[in-house]
């Protein structure tokens, strides 16, 4: 029984916290591109490059 914490609790703290956190930090950069308009700008760079 208190093997079987030990290693839950060791998978959840070096495992699924830190994908979690990865899953989160990306996802509230997105949200916060796409409020700001920045993949509307860098499409627009691009476009601006091919034609000239």
């Amino acid at each position: 029984m208190i093997l079987g914490g030990l290693v839950i609790s060791t998978v959840l703290t070096l495992i699924v916290v830190p994908i979690v956190y990865t899953f989160v930090d990306d996802g509230m950069g997105f949200i916060k591109g796409v409020l700001k308009g920045k993949n509307n700008s860098t499409q627009s760079k691009f476009l601006a490059t091919d034609e000239g």
